[in-house]
């Protein structure tokens, strides 16, 4: 984000309203998911990081869980495919909200 935004709210799984100093606030969107259920079924940021864990490396909240090894004796593995999203990839747009709110 850019000096003087900031996150305020999930609209839903694919935008999010940001609030600008001294101006109208507006929706970032996305074509893939903002958040996404984590191992409990809550619904969390996306976390695109990697975490080390043993003998693998895995994604954070990333809506797809990924295990990676660290060593290329073994393959990597797509354990859950996307709950909502039927395409990959990121782009951020964002729209004016109305007068009004």
């Amino acid at each position: 984000m850019r000096s003087g935004e900031r996150f305020d709210s999930y609209v839903n799984d694919y935008a999010a309203r940001i609030q600008r100093d001294g101006k109208a606030p507006l929706v970032a969107k996305t074509f893939a998911p903002m958040r996404a259920a984590d191992e409990q079924g809550v619904k969390r940021r996306v976390d695109l990081g990697l975490a080390s864990e043993g003998t693998v490396v895995k994604s954070g909240n990333a809506g797809v869980k990924l295990s990676i090894a660290k060593t290329p004796a073994t393959a990597c593995a797509l354990t859950r495919a996307p709950s909502a999203s039927p395409r990959w990839g990121w782009t951020r747009s964002t729209v004016r909200s109305s007068p009004t709110g």
